[in-house]
């Protein structure tokens, strides 16, 4: 009977098969293209951080403090120290805070960001790149306009045609709605804790905020009926200038709170209070100037800037206050009462010969136009004046 002669082990199908297969395993797994991942996980990779809550019922003095991931900023001369994140203490309106050094305050700076654990997700699901992208995209666009057309129809085309690129997500506010309604004045705070947490970390939806943070801000900050931390009983002989050092803002601000006449400050009178001091954010893509309490949103203005990037990007301290200032430029001195006088009616040194300050020309508000400093309508710029105090923080950013 004829036998078929037997091949040879390298001659066979199955030797092949084997061959192939493990070349083409070997390929895979050296390019990364295996749905499953082989040996250790990568060095550096990030946990799910938790989330703490602000304890409203914490003792006078603490702070809650948040660690934020770093945005990059617009490179230009500072004359000052990077911009500090109005969240990096994030305390309730009335807690009593003593200052914090730098080296003490394990913070990252960075305004439009809030809660670290937030960022890791948002880039783990791909979210976060998109919406840097379409951040990136709307400060270019809204550059653009700022400088190559100066009439206020194209420039209102351009930054519609940006808000329609970010394509802004949905906010839920059930919650916040349920805890604006409530009686009790820690859930106000609540409420306006996470609208200002969204406020900073999503510019891009604080259209949708508009409403509700303006409405909760004016009650917190604005309006005398409700306390939010305890009454001030005034002692005989005190004037409301001392009463406004204790909490670091300004008289004005006391006298307008509670709607009184600082000469009529009678002792035993029980007055609202808030805890200072007040700080201000200026947006210069945005052409925004927003108002704040260790965090808090408490208002924000239209504002205009300087030309070819004039302005200093930094972070300054107010370091005087006048009303009706006395107009100093390179060609000449301007009195206070002289209509051509461009400072307006107010004017916030902040250094270096910068300031923020009123306009007798309003048509230059939300464009690039002034020397350097931040201009304002004049009624506007006065509510400013009342808020801010020598000493203030104001950060300008890109």
């Amino acid at each position: 009977m004829y036998a078929a002669p037997r091949k040879h082990p390298l001659q066979t199908f199955r030797f092949w098969f084997f061959v192939t297969a493990s070349v083409a395993f070997t390929l895979a797994w050296r390019f990364d293209l295996l749905p499953f991942r082989i040996g250790p996980p990568p060095t550096g990779s990030r946990s799910n951080e938790e989330f703490t809550e602000v304890d409203l019922e914490r003792p006078a003095g603490s702070a809650d403090v948040f660690r934020h991931p770093r945005e990059e900023l617009t490179e230009g001369d500072a004359p000052h120290s990077e911009p500090a994140s109005p969240l990096d203490s994030f305390t309730l309106p009335g807690a009593q805070q003593e200052p914090v050094p730098p080296s003490q305050a394990e913070v990252v700076n960075d305004p439009r960001t809030l809660a670290a654990h937030q960022s890791a997700t948002a880039d783990e699901s791909g979210a976060g790149h998109l919406l840097s992208t379409a951040r990136r995209y709307d400060r270019q666009i809204r550059q653009t306009a700022s400088v190559s057309d100066s009439s206020a129809t194209q420039n209102q085309w351009t930054l519609q045609t940006a808000e329609q690129l970010l394509a802004s997500p949905a906010i839920e506010f059930t919650e916040i709605d349920q805890l604006s309604s409530s009686n009790d004045p820690n859930d106000h705070i609540e409420a306006h804790r996470k609208l200002s947490e969204i406020y900073w970390q999503q510019p891009e939806v604080r259209d949708q905020l508009r409403t509700r943070i303006d409405q909760l801000a004016q009650r917190l900050y604005f309006m005398p009926q409700t306390h939010y931390m305890e009454a001030y009983e005034v002692q005989p002989g005190e004037v409301l200038q001392t009463i406004a050092e204790k909490y670091d803002v300004p008289w004005q601000y006391l006298a307008k709170l509670n709607r009184v006449d600082p000469q009529r400050l009678r002792a035993g009178q029980r007055i609202k209070v808030i805890k200072g001091p007040f700080s201000a954010i200026v947006d210069l893509s945005d052409f925004e100037i927003t108002i704040h309490a260790h965090g808090y949103f408490v208002t924000r203005y239209q504002c205009g800037i300087g030309k070819d990037g004039s302005t200093p990007i930094g972070t300054f301290t107010v370091e005087n206050k006048q009303v009706d200032p006395t107009y100093y430029g390179p060609h000449g001195v301007i009195d206070h009462d002289d209509p051509s006088n461009p400072l307006g009616e107010r004017w916030i040194d902040i250094g270096n010969s910068y300031g923020i300050h009123g306009t007798i020309d309003p048509e230059s508000i939300g464009h690039s136009e002034s020397a350097g400093c931040i201009r304002m309508h004049n009624d506007e710029v006065a509510a400013v004046y009342d808020l801010l105090s020598i000493g203030s923080e104001v950060t300008i950013r890109q």
